[in-house]
């Protein structure tokens, strides 16, 4: 039986489907929390706050295949020399000078996939998507068995929203290599922006069946258990990725939220704000703290989380998330006029 599209399930996120309990607060603080509910479903939809794993730029040790057939031996060494310096500067995340320097990697060995996958990686970490993927294809082009590749134009092409070709790379990945726990962790996300996310908590599973210490896809899997109110299992989820990774931040959200739907108001606070001090990029984190600042009865602390969602959306270029964002605040700054 087919799963029902993401936008016919309940929020994204485990969305709010009690009844509100705000009324404490006054009618004022009901129609507030109404609207960060309405903020959160749309905002949350839009894009994955779940971020697919990238694999690292091509560490261009002897391991790696270098062609000497199509180069000479000077053209060899200038291209490693090249790769290195474009390592280095990647490692000192000066993104746009790494690019520089494989691109002149690329230029003293055209049919290089390693060139291009590290580029590629450069590419994806200065946010150009586009490029990046362009990048994989001809990496792919050059090796078409360069299962990182697949995994890392999978990535790319769920930042571009073209899920579907996502999937088709997350399975060509699998199919070079079954035991990349990556590409199934990857392929769930791709799935979930799909609409599957029942094929999505199975994809999770094989990667933590191949690789038992993989906290970001226990964090992933508690996030969907949450969709479906399946709560002990997500707590269990949850506080296995908060053990193997103290610092994930997307983990302490997620149990925040379940804290929160079982009404241990306390404890999802305190995961909310260890959630936006360990991603503090993430809108999600400010955007689901907002809502509950607000049934606290905080309405500044969650008018100004709102704002810092604004200006992460900004910093993206997500003009989509961050108007809708505004005109929820400005609504909520004069609710009680």
């Amino acid at each position: 039986m087919s799963e029902e599209p993401l936008d016919r399930q309940e929020n994204y996120y485990g969305g709010r489907s009690k009844p509100s309990e705000y009324l404490p607060y006054g009618l004022v603080m009901a129609v507030g929390v109404g609207i960060l509910r309405m903020i959160f479903s749309n905002i949350t939809s839009q894009k994955p706050d779940l971020p697919p794993a990238i694999i690292s730029y091509t560490d261009p040790s002897p391991a790696i295949s270098i062609s000497s057939d199509s180069s000479s031996k000077q053209e060899t060494d200038s291209y490693r020399t090249l790769l290195e310096q474009g390592n280095l500067s990647y490692n000192a995340q000066n993104f746009q000078e790494a690019v520089d320097n494989y691109t002149k990697a690329i230029e003293s060995k055209s049919d290089s996939a390693n060139g291009y996958f590290n580029r590629g990686v450069a590419y994806h970490q200065l946010g150009d998507y586009q490029k990046a993927s362009d990048d994989f294809t001809r990496s792919i082009q050059y090796n078409p068995n360069y299962t990182e590749a697949y995994i890392n134009r999978c990535i790319n092409f769920i930042h571009l929203e073209n899920y579907q070709q996502a999937l088709e790379d997350c399975n060509q990945a699998i199919t070079l290599d079954s035991n990349s726990a990556l590409a199934y962790l990857n392929r769930g996300v791709a799935k979930e922006k799909i609409g599957y996310s029942m094929s999505a908590i199975d994809d999770y599973t094989e990667a933590i069946e191949i690789k038992s210490d993989y906290a970001l896809a226990y964090a992933y899997r508690c996030d969907r258990y949450l969709v479906f109110s399946q709560y002990q299992k997500a707590l269990e989820d949850c506080n296995k990725a908060i053990e193997i990774a103290p610092n994930l931040g997307v983990a302490y959200i997620s149990r925040g939220q379940i804290y929160e739907q079982l009404e241990e108001e306390e404890k999802a606070i305190a995961d909310y704000d260890r959630g936006v001090k360990y991603k503090s990029d993430l809108p999600r984190s400010y955007v689901t703290r907002s809502q509950l600042r607000l049934k606290l009865g905080n309405k500044q602390g969650a008018i100004e989380d709102l704002e810092k969602a604004v200006e992460i959306y900004v910093k993206k270029g997500d003009s989509k998330a961050y108007i809708k964002l505004i005109k929820q605040i400005t609504e909520l700054k004069y609710s009680d006029s």
